[in-house]
């Protein structure tokens, strides 16, 4: 009877350690920068590159628009191809028009082809303000959308 108490105490330990473990690598992770938001001055002003924002597709006018930083208004929608900042972070940071995104690439008419994307000043909806970490890329409203669907299935 000792030996069954003392596997079971044993086990309940490494259990324990090995949650705890996993716990701390979570919250570790919350704080890890991934990438990092850049200002006005750090943007490659050598290169070709536009800032865009992007309106919620639940919106009537929703899709991604070149900023007017003169005007401080929307100039014209275009189409992204390329590497799209939208197949890579969750939809609640650039589905926020305060988020502008600088985009290192070329426009053909309506077309723009984004070969480099970085995002200006500041991140509202996501974990941190100031870079992105692990979490941002997981777009975890549409995780939550797949699990709901097969559950009702």
């Amino acid at each position: 009877m000792r030996k069954i108490l003392k596997v079971i105490a044993k086990t309940i330990k490494i259990t324990l350690l090995t949650l705890g473990i996993i716990v701390a690598v979570l919250i570790l992770l919350y704080f890890i920068p991934v990438k990092f938001v850049v200002q006005p001055e750090d943007i490659d002003y050598d290169k070709e590159f536009y800032i865009v924002c992007f309106i919620t597709p639940y919106s009537t006018d929703s899709g991604c628009y070149i900023w007017n930083s003169q005007e401080d208004s929307l100039e014209c929608r275009v189409d992204l191809t390329g590497a799209d900042p939208r197949k890579d972070i969750s939809s609640g940071i650039y589905n926020r028009i305060f988020n502008k995104f600088v985009i290192y690439g070329t426009l053909d008419g309506k077309q723009l082809h984004v070969d480099k994307w970085d995002i200006l000043e500041k991140i509202d909806g996501g974990t941190h303000e100031k870079y992105l970490t692990l979490y941002d890329y997981i777009d975890l409203e549409f995780v939550l959308i797949d699990v709901y669907d097969n559950l009702r299935e």
